[in-house]
């Protein structure tokens, strides 16, 4: 009897599985066509593929792509299409875009749109988006899911690192912290190291035609930087943020009260505090009476006129030779007068208690007089002391330093040490050879200053 009830089992269980399989196929059938939103569907809708199937109030939704979580929001208000590829809300509040790696973003909206085949979310309406290096506000945002890209295609205002920020076309690709931007305003406090107390988180206005950050490049076209103290404009600026070194190239220029500068390029390495710049530097030291900021153009250095051709000029009224002959040898005049400078290259340090600069690159200097008058001075080299104010010139190897002046004054010095401290015409020099001009009828002044 062993074997029979153990067959009669067996076929029991058998039939038991064929029709447990029988039940659970219908019973997933039956499933399958239960609509979880059958409650909440609208029954006077029409049909077509923005038909409404579904409302939706004062809910906690959550978005997924597979099976990870990309955005979660409470909402006033959603309405789901009939095909559930559109979720349509209003009201979004405590809203979470969340990337496949890195911070997420905070969000809060007047109304958006999720779309389940692109898996993109847009926002629209009155938009707030906060994250840890933003805080900003907008008629419109998107989240593409695929890509981990916010993006601002319309005017943002908020904030940015610590500043008022104004743009459009915001880009910012979440994961990796790249960003790309259109024309932007950027105004707040930059923190200087090794400045003065008054000059600490001094406040700064930057604007530019575009921007963008790829991997630890910072990059702007077409920029200008102001502190109220100094403006600094450049075609290009780039930065290095694992660097920290700033290049600025095109035609690099620099304006402030005292003076204005041009160059090819300028090189800021922030971690060793030292700059550099370089190419066609010419620089434009501005008259007492003149100093104020403005941009203005950063005249070339002015060649000398030949002898055969200053000749050939109206020789000024004695009275009024006289005073530039006096202005030419007196030492106040070198802030009477603008003086231009000329040098190919200028390296400075900028650390408090270490400030000094060289300047290379056949560096002269010329200050210009009325009536034609003028006095320049040319080197190999340049020595600036920040700390003590003061600028050593040395001549190339077998070589002078070389003072001239359109009054006849003829100079050529060992070496030459000048103040450049406010108030202080001092200067002392080595070994000097030459002669000087002299008008007859005036009392011969001091030595030149320049």
């Amino acid at each position: 009897m062993k074997r029979p009830l153990r067959n009669l089992y067996i076929g029991l269980a058998g039939m038991a599985g064929i029709f447990g399989g029988v039940w659970l196929y219908q019973a997933t059938q039956d499933l399958l066509r239960v609509d979880p939103f059958r409650d909440f569907r609208k029954r006077d809708q029409v049909s077509g593929e923005d038909a409404i199937g579904a409302t939706l109030r004062d809910a906690d939704l959550k978005f997924y792509s597979g099976e990870r979580l990309v955005a979660e929001a409470r909402i006033a208000l959603a309405e789901v299409t009939r095909d559930r590829q559109i979720t349509r809300l209003t009201g979004i509040q405590a809203g979470q875009y969340r990337p496949l790696k890195g911070t997420p973003v905070r969000f809060t909206a007047k109304a958006g749109e999720w779309n389940d085949f692109s898996r993109n979310f847009r926002a629209t309406g009155t938009v707030q988006a906060v994250h840890k290096e933003f805080d900003l506000k907008s008629e419109s945002l998107v989240f593409e899911s695929r890509t981990d890209l916010l993006r601002i295609p319309r005017e943002v205002k908020g904030n940015l690192i610590g500043g008022k920020l104004e743009t459009k076309d915001f880009q910012y690709h979440v994961a990796t912290g790249d960003w790309q931007l259109g024309p932007v305003f950027w105004e707040g406090p930059i923190a200087l190291q090794d400045v003065p107390a008054n000059k600490q988180n001094q406040r700064w206005k930057i604007r530019a035609l575009g921007g963008q950050r790829r991997g630890n490049k910072e990059v702007f076209r077409d920029a200008e930087a102001t502190d109220g103290d100094v403006i600094i404009r450049a075609p290009v600026i780039e930065r290095d943020i694992k660097t920290d070194v700033l290049v600025a190239t095109g035609r690099v220029e620099y304006f402030s009260r005292e003076a204005n500068l041009v160059s090819d390029k300028a090189t800021v390495f922030r971690k060793e505090k030292r700059a550099i710049v370089e190419g066609n530097v010419t620089m434009l030291v501005k008259a007492e009476e003149d100093q104020k900021l403005e941009i203005s153009e950063v005249p070339p250095l002015r060649p000398i006129v030949p002898e055969s051709i200053a000749n050939s000029r109206p020789p000024a009224p004695d009275d009024k030779f006289r005073d530039i002959e006096k202005d030419l040898r007196d030492p106040d005049s070198k802030r009477k007068y603008p003086t231009q400078v000329r040098a190919e290259r200028i390296e400075y340090w900028y650390q408090r208690g270490q400030r000094r600069a060289i300047i290379t690159g056949n560096p002269q200097a010329r200050q210009n007089f009325p009536g034609d008058a003028w006095r320049q001075v040319w080197a190999e080299r340049g020595d600036y002391d920040g700390e003590k104010e003061t600028l050593r010139l040395t001549p190339a190897a077998g070589k002078r330093v070389l003072y001239k002046a359109s009054n006849g004054d003829d100079l050529r010095f060992e070496w030459l040490l000048v103040s450049t401290k406010e108030g202080d015409d001092s200067y002392e020099h080595g070994a000097v050879e030459g002669e000087f001009g002299v008008d007859e009828e005036a009392e011969q002044g001091p030595p030149p200053q320049f």
